[in-house]
């Protein structure tokens, strides 16, 4: 007998879902959207960008409180409504959805407030940068006094440094900043309370700058010499300048790494300029500084006054106490005198710096330059004589040569002197 259509078991099934399936259903997908909603909410919603859902801890936050009030709250509909099982396992299949969510939000959280902090340094630089161009300094000196964003080291390095961002092209360019900006940022700074180690390394990062961009303007350095002495005296009489730092640890974006002292700096930089400045400027030398005079000094005038300041050229230490062998400073120079003499340096003055430097020296001093001096004549000679070169003299030797051979002679005098 062939049941009725509408009371077949068969029929029913494939047609008319109970009630009950679709209870578990809606429950299951609820439970499961509750963990990766309550993250985006919490990530989105709150005014501080979402503190709770960036932070390290906020997933843990969420996974912990978040499931266990959702557990609490599906057993208590999933007993009221039979669909505690369906409800505890749409909780855990929402847990991964969660991470998710987390996962890119926290992302996008980060990225936004990169750029938000980025725009804020930006801005706190152009501003500052716009009032040393128009030397407003009432307005710098408050500025400058209240504590930003920065180290005034720092400040120093961003205020000249370009950075090249993904976001550069959204903001307006920095003015242009030059030596008598940075020295107006610099006397400005060193009038604020700041620490004397900030100062120091303030005012080097200041000549570091100006030995870029300022080479050829030895004023920029008397002036930075002069902003110095204010800077780490308060009576203004200090005649020394002495320390070295490394530049990394206040400059977040510069090339520096090293450590770099003061006096090796200016020295290298500006040469006599700047050994005739410091000087003038009233500042002695330490001996360790003297050796960096000697190896970049190129007039016998400026040694000659350099020296008189005091300094003991045969007492100058080595520059690594930990050298089993560490050349003179007057061999050095020999070295470097016999590469020179092939180019077109005044060489009647350096004939005439070697014999200063050469009488300030010891007995084995000289005795070692000589040897340096003479060995590498012999090797650098052996290369100039061509006899069978058509341009040569009868004697074998080219014109040019003989006139270094003649300057050679001079200094190997002046350095072999008894």
């Amino acid at each position: 007998m062939t049941l009725p259509q509408e009371q077949s078991p068969l029929f029913h099934s494939k047609t008319t879902p109970s009630l009950g399936s679709q209870a578990s259903a809606i429950a299951f997908y609820a439970w499961m959207a509750y963990l990766p909603i309550l993250t985006l909410f919490l990530g989105s919603a709150t005014p501080s960008g979402g503190a709770v859902y960036a932070a390290s801890a906020g997933l843990s936050v969420i996974a912990v409180a978040g499931f266990g009030l959702g557990l609490v709250a599906a057993m208590a509909l999933g007993l009221g409504t039979k669909t505690l099982g369906v409800s505890v396992a749409g909780l855990l299949f929402g847990l991964p959805l969660c991470l998710v969510v987390h996962t890119v939000l926290a992302g996008a959280t980060h990225s936004s407030s990169a750029q938000r902090a980025w725009r804020n340094e930006h801005e706190e630089i152009s501003g500052i940068a716009a009032l040393l161009v128009a030397d407003d300094r009432k307005q710098l000196s408050k500025v400058l006094a209240m504590r930003g964003i920065w180290s005034k080291p720092a400040l120093a390095c961003e205020l000249v440094r370009l950075k090249i961002e993904r976001y550069s092209s959204q903001l307006e360019a920095r003015p242009a900043i030059h030596g008598a900006e940075m020295l107006l940022f610099a006397e400005l700074s060193i009038q604020t309370s700041l620490p004397l180690e900030e100062k120091q390394a303030l005012m080097f990062v200041v000549l570091t700058l100006l030995g870029e961009r300022e080479v050829g303007n030895t004023q920029f350095l008397r002036k930075w010499l002069e902003l110095w002495r204010q800077a780490t005296s308060s009576d203004g009489t200090t005649r020394t300048i002495d320390g070295t730092w490394r530049l990394s640890e206040y400059r977040r974006d510069c090339s520096w790494g090293n450590p770099v002292a003061v006096a090796e700096l200016a020295f290298a930089t500006w040469k006599d300029r700047g050994i005739v400045a410091w000087l003038d400027a009233g500042f002695t030398f330490t001996p360790a500084q003297f050796r960096e005079v000697l190896k970049v000094v190129e007039s016998a005038e400026v040694l000659e006054r350099a020296a008189a300041s005091g300094v003991d050229v045969r007492a100058i230490p080595p520059r690594n106490p930990r050298m089993a062998f560490e050349p003179s400073p007057l061999a050095l120079r020999a070295d470097a005198w016999s590469v020179q003499l092939g180019g077109s340096g005044a060489l009647e003055e350096m004939v005439k710096l070697a014999t200063v430097l050469a009488s300030l020296s010891t007995k084995e001093a000289r005795a070692e330059a000589c040897k340096v001096f003479a060995k590498n004549e012999i090797s650098r000679q052996a290369t100039l004589r061509k006899p069978n070169d058509p341009g040569a003299s009868l004697s074998g030797i080219k014109p040019e040569i003989s006139s270094r051979a003649k300057t050679a002679a001079a200094l190997e005098a002046a350095l072999c002197q008894g």
